[in-house]
């Protein structure tokens, strides 16, 4: 398997999953099944990654072997465009917090991917989705040509360092999300285009280009539009922040994960205006890139 992934600059789903003791061979977003022979050394205290879909697999025959065996390990779930801990346990019939923490000592604690629920846990802690290297690391698509991770890595890197300063760009915000839409989440990009249309100080992209063009055109703006997608929490947003600009996104659990990042959250997409932009991006353009790094979140992980 290519691990390069792992030693990315910038936070993914691949990244965090490498950095785990315990991961699949090969991760493919949203499979339902487990390779049962990469869950067979798990000792204690181990940080494990199980892509979220799988979590049935890995409850009905993994968990009964290390309670058995009284291990203890720091679950890590992702990879998958389901909610978590509320929609995965109606979508599996398994509550899940309650077979983790309640019938079982074997889980420490829980870090997961799109976080769904209004409540903060120590149990249960939200971790973000991230960049999108996995894509072109396999092949070549119309974003561009099959790369390396830590090449796309770089290159993302490379436009953040020299693009304008945030004061310096464009005052409007900037809107690619609306050649793919989905129901899930309230329809949340229809709410955003309803409440867009018409508005001058956004600049809907006209067609779609590869990714290196439109992350190039991102530069140029203060802001990007990205509401919910098909999961909850989606790649834009940190492309975003990479790229040095301000994501606009609409308040839901994932605030936990934004709290003290460069991110704008509205309660309702009705309210956006550049006015409130602006006025909010003065409280929020200096906060921290740290939590965009892939090595906060291992280290995270590894410290809790």
């Amino acid at each position: 398997m290519n691990e390069i992934e792992k030693h990315c600059k910038y936070v993914s789903s691949r990244g965090i999953a490498q950095n785990c003791d315990v991961y699949p061979s090969e991760i493919i977003s949203d499979r339902i099944s487990l390779n049962l022979n990469d869950y067979k050394n798990i000792k204690n205290n181990d940080k494990v990654y199980v892509v979220t879909s799988a979590l049935q697999v890995f409850t009905q025959y993994i968990l009964p072997e290390l309670e058995k065996n009284n291990i203890k390990i720091k679950l890590v779930t992702g990879a998958c465009v389901i909610g978590v801990p509320y929609e995965i346990s109606n979508y599996h019939r398994i509550n899940y917090i309650k077979r983790f923490f309640v019938e079982s000592k074997s889980i420490i604690c829980w870090f997961t991917q799109n976080y769904d629920s209004n409540k903060s846990s120590s149990k249960i802690i939200p971790i973000p989705l991230g960049l999108d290297y996995h894509t072109l690391q396999k092949k070549n698509h119309w974003w561009g040509p099959k790369q390396t991770a830590i090449k796309q890595d770089d290159k993302l890197d490379y436009l953040y360092k020299n693009s304008r300063p945030f004061d310096n760009r464009l005052n409007k915000s900037f809107s690619y999300y609306q050649f793919q839409m989905f129901e899930r989440h309230n329809r949340d990009r229809y709410l955003a285009n309803d409440s867009l249309k018409g508005k001058k100080f956004n600049i809907f992209l006209d067609q779609r280009r590869d990714r290196d063009t439109t992350w190039k055109l991102c530069t140029a703006y203060k802001y990007v539009i990205s509401p919910h997608g098909n999961g909850l929490d989606c790649h834009r947003t940190y492309e975003a922040m990479c790229l040095g600009c301000i994501p606009v996104v609409k308040s839901s659990p994932l605030d936990f994960i934004y709290r003290y990042m460069p991110v704008i959250i509205l309660d309702d997409w009705k309210d956006i205006s550049i006015d409130k932009l602006n006025k909010i991006a003065e409280r929020k353009k200096e906060n921290s890139r740290q939590k965009l790094m892939l090595k906060y979140w291992v280290d995270l992980i590894n410290n809790y």
